[in-house]
């Protein structure tokens, strides 16, 4: 038909001949492919999230309440195990690197650089995006999403996060008038692991078939959505909640129907699916596929953005080969979490055997209807002599051992996560008894905390700012021009190296005196690390300091007085010398004329001579 269509002139159709344009399908064609690209999506995502699960979702949960503090019946080391306790050391480990991480990111005010094209000329417009950016990025709380996202990564191994781009209507007033104004707002939402799902063969977001951010939402922002036009206007149908909270110490909402699970699939889709071309079985296209309560096609889209990049960006905390889930921090010591925790749960067991009291008795000596029990000021009655009948009960006393071994179990824990901390005791963690080993300890730290912050900035912040920028360029070109910009995340140092630097710098201050530029140079230095809030004026004062002394006035008049004096006596000194030549010269030339006179006159003498000859 359109073959046809094409070589045919269709107002010399017969007037009952109807023109079908085979690129809009009749709706229940639509429907149908719908359904098949649902299908399609949903194929993928279980068998990728039955591969996270079978893999990871164990591991996930114990990670999980290890870093927030939850006992359950699974933290168990042996059945006759009565104490909950569970040790802080992990938790602290993981707070300190994701603290170490953020202070890495955030420590200077300007935390990202862009850089242009080396010949254009107009380098300040490059400086103004940056500081839009920052701009906007703070209004938008992105800088808080990167911190979750970081905190997921240490717990989980990998942080993920959406780059999500919309239009937002705000409220503002100029000369007295207030008006509505429609902004771009461009936000960053972190991914928890167990809400996202991958390609198991791929090892980055790029190179996976696609990827799905599966979250359970409520049901009335699903309805507006789809009121506004954003959603298609289809049942949503209903959601069974199965999912296993209680493993985390937690529990759910057991209301029915007031929420809805929503799959948003980024990623390759065939195109026969995605647009009904059929003219290539093998194509795919690029889309964003939301799905509800895994029936329901709310919309489908071929990726709008110019760079056909996709809005997911992750990281790993500490890499896997060949693998797209990383190893965080709860992973590298969940191992010495295990064996501390049974080491003082046994201990805080034995306790009870130990310090309280107990007592045997003989039971057939006894009162009826006794309970026996140990209280102070409780008096017990019995049928005879109670020194024969009761006899108090002592198991011995604790082995100093455990604790010591506990000490050691937070040292390895230290050494597993690359977590520097020096408050274990000087008895059980040696290498805090001099400078020179607490030295090397935080040199080791700040070397594997340097390699994870780069790793960071490698996979995950330069591209989510390009990926930012990028959005504003195609949708908010006003604010930010269209331009070759390189963008470039510029981590400080943490605070634990700050501080460790800042030791090194103050040693070296002693050694060198202060009246030396290198003296001015290492002062710098040390304001700059640390975390005065007027260090920047410091910093200009100490520049001035060490900067040459301007002339007043007076010393400028003596100044040039002087200069005048040295160029006076220049000058005579060159018309000496060139007096001196002159008599010089003219000495020479009496010399000679005396000289030619003698011989004039004994040539004269002769030829005199000759003639009276």
């Amino acid at each position: 038909m359109a073959d046809f269509q094409a070589t045919q002139d269709t107002a010399e159709l017969p007037l009952n001949f109807m023109v079908v344009d085979v690129k809009e399908p009749l709706p229940d064609e639509e429907k149908l492919r719908d359904e098949k690209l649902v299908n399609w999506i949903l194929y993928q995502v279980d068998e990728w999230e039955q591969y996270r699960n079978n893999n990871y979702e164990e591991p996930w949960k114990e990670y999980y309440r290890a870093w927030k503090q939850v006992w359950t019946s699974d933290e168990k080391s042996r059945t006759s195990e009565r104490s909950k306790f569970i040790s802080p050391a992990l938790q602290q480990a993981i707070e300190m690197a994701v603290s170490e991480a953020e202070e890495s990111t955030f420590g200077r005010q300007k935390w990202i650089d862009l850089e242009d094209d080396i010949q254009d000329p107009e380098q300040m417009d490059v400086a103004f995006i940056r500081d839009q950016l920052l701009e906007d990025m703070d209004l938008n709380n992105v800088p808080e999403a990167i911190v979750e996202c970081y905190l997921n990564g240490a717990i989980y191994g990998t942080g993920i996060g959406k780059i999500v781009i919309s239009e937002e209507e705000e409220m503002v007033t100029y000369n007295g008038v207030t008006n509505e104004q429609t902004y771009t707002k461009c936000t960053l939402e972190p991914i928890a692991p167990e809400d996202f799902v991958i390609d198991p063969e791929a090892k980055t977001i790029d190179e996976a078939l696609g990827c799905a951010h599966i979250v359970v939402k409520p049901k009335h922002g699903i309805e507006q959505k789809q009121a506004e036009g954003l959603y298609y206007a289809v049942p949503l149908g209903d959601y069974a909640d199965d999912r296993d909270v209680t493993s985390k110490g937690e529990w759910k909402s057991t209301q029915v129907g007031d929420k809805v699970e929503i799959i948003e699939y980024h990623g390759l889709v065939p195109d026969e699916l995605l647009t009904g071309d059929t003219s290539d079985e093998f194509r795919m296209t690029e889309a964003i596929v939301t799905i509800a309560n895994r029936q329901a096609l709310l919309k489908k889209v071929e990726n709008p953005f110019h760079h056909r990049d996709r809005s997911i960006v992750a990281f790993q905390w500490d890499r896997v080969p060949n693998r797209f889930w990383g190893r965080g921090i709860a992973e590298k010591g969940i191992n010495t979490q295990r064996a501390l925790n049974a080491e003082i749960r046994a201990r805080i067991d034995g306790m009870a055997l130990t310090i309280h009291p107990m007592m045997a008795v003989d039971a057939t000596r006894l009162p009826r209807g006794q309970k026996m029990e140990i209280a102070p000021g409780k008096t017990i009655l019995t049928n005879g002599d109670p020194k024969s009948i009761l006899n108090p009960m002592h198991y011995g006393e604790m082995s100093s051992h455990t604790y010591q071994q506990a000490g050691e179990l937070e040292r390895m824990l230290g050494m597993a996560v690359g977590v520097y901390d020096a408050s274990s005791p000087v008895s059980q963690i040696r290498q805090n008894e001099t400078l020179g080993g607490m030295s090397m300890i935080a040199a080791g730290s700040i070397k594997r905390g340097k390699r994870t912050m780069q790793n960071i900035e490698r996979q995950f912040l330069k591209p989510m700012i390009t990926k930012f920028v990028r959005r504003y360029m195609q949708f908010d070109p006003t604010r930010y021009p269209v331009k070759d910009y390189k963008f470039i995340p510029r981590s400080t140092m943490g605070m634990m190296a700050r501080e460790f630097t800042m030791a090194q710098i103050a040693q070296a201050m002693q050694v060198v005196p202060p009246d030396q530029p290198a003296f001015g140079v290492l002062l710098e230095n040390f304001f700059n690390n640390s975390s005065l809030p007027d260090k920047e004026k410091i910093k200009m004062e100490i520049e001035k300091m060490y900067q040459p002394k301007q002339p007043g006035p007076q010393e400028q008049l003596s100044l040039q007085k002087l200069m005048a004096e040295i160029e006076k006596i220049k000058s005579e000194t060159v018309e000496n010398y060139a007096q001196a030549g002159t008599k010089k010269a003219q000495t020479e030339i009496n010399a000679f004329n005396a000289i030619a006179n003698v011989e004039e006159q004994e040539i004269e003498r002769r030829e005199s001579k000759s003639r009276m000859d």
